[in-house]
């Protein structure tokens, strides 16, 4: 096991790059209204053979470049790209292959208004046109597996109702239910969505989405999978798509979509915060609140290995493309790095 101190802060998340040969980690960062950030938000790489850092995203030079809109007299003008910005973004996603970063900038110091802007993660600079603005406030953004579409949620203070969707460059649907949970299925072709109050459905995305709301659950709410229970936390498909991992308050649980029954459930000690299948499908990573990971068995949930690293609660967890590494990040900032026992 190897512990990687990467900032005071928590850590949002952690990938392995496809090559296996670099782990991504996600900081948010601690910002203070109006002044520089006390850490600024990035994206660090460490090699995963020497497990040192080597080459970080600011997240904050992305603001350079940006176009910001101004409140000014009830009009929302375009000015000149800013230098700086005394706030972070938001939200912000690395996609699965590690070429782009999505961000949703706050343009206001309100915050009511905001843009999403791509970047190209390689070179540091813009990767297609800046989105917005946007009458509500982005909290959490996924890009698809593909990197076509991004997966949104986002809260409007105008009229205080969420809502989620497809915020990226092909689309702007927007379903007005409040989600806890959303995951993209491997071909893209299906969401996952859950709620506060339990419910879990299975949306089929058409081909082509336009720009529109659609009112959740009565307009085309989806493939009902669990009608009620816990507030589910996290969703994760499989690699081959034919199961889906759903964590809530108090239990793990996969759900067939082949057979549309749940394979099994087990309750837990802590709360779920990530879910990650092995490449091979066989067994399940989950991430818990009482700072324990835990690897399941994916067919049977049967407890495979029980691990208490004391770095908090973690918000994270990743396996290596060639199945052989786990890694998670905890609240502390620190990433734990271990061999799977396979």
């Amino acid at each position: 096991m190897r512990t990687l101190n990467v900032t005071t802060s928590s850590i949002q998340d952690v990938a392995f790059h496809p090559s296996g040969r670099e782990l991504a980690v996600c900081v948010p960062g601690t910002l203070q209204a109006e002044t520089e950030p006390r850490e600024e938000p990035r994206i660090v790489w460490f090699n995963t053979h020497s497990w040192e850092s080597q080459r970080e995203l600011r997240v904050l030079d992305c603001a350079r470049g940006c176009t910001w809109v101004e409140d000014a007299d009830g009009e929302h003008d375009v000015t000149e790209p800013r230098e700086s910005f005394p706030n972070g973004p938001t939200a912000f996603s690395l996609s699965t292959n590690q070429k782009q970063v999505v961000l949703a900038w706050p343009a206001m110091i309100s915050g009511k208004w905001q843009q999403i802007s791509y970047w190209n993660v390689e070179t540091g600079t813009g990767d297609g046109p800046t989105l917005g603005p946007r009458e509500s406030y982005v909290n959490c953004l996924r890009f698809s597996s593909t990197g076509n579409e991004v997966l949104g949620r986002e809260f409007s203070p105008w009229n205080e109702r969420e809502s989620w969707g497809f915020l990226g460059r092909l689309s702007r649907v927007y379903f007005r239910e409040k989600v806890s949970a959303l995951a993209f299925a491997p071909n893209d072709m299906t969401v996952a969505y859950g709620t506060p109050r339990g419910h879990i459905r299975m949306w089929s995305v058409p081909s082509e989405l336009g720009e529109r709301y659609l009112e959740l659950p009565n307009e085309d709410p989806g493939d009902l999978v669990r009608e009620s229970g816990p507030a589910v936390r996290v969703l994760s498909f499989s690699s081959a798509g034919g199961s889906l991992a759903i964590g809530t308050e108090t239990s793990v649980g996969l759900w067939d979509l082949a057979g549309k029954a749940t394979r099994w459930e087990n309750e837990s000690d802590g709360e779920t915060t990530a879910l990650a299948y092995h490449p091979a499908g066989t067994m399940l990573a989950v991430a818990r609140s009482d700072g324990a990971a835990v690897f399941l068995d994916a067919l049977t949930g049967k407890v495979l290995h029980r691990y208490a690293w004391k770095v908090g609660q973690l918000n994270s967890v990743a396996f290596s493309p060639d199945g052989l590494t786990c890694a998670a990040g905890g609240e502390k900032g620190q990433v734990v790095v271990w061999d799977v026992d396979v």
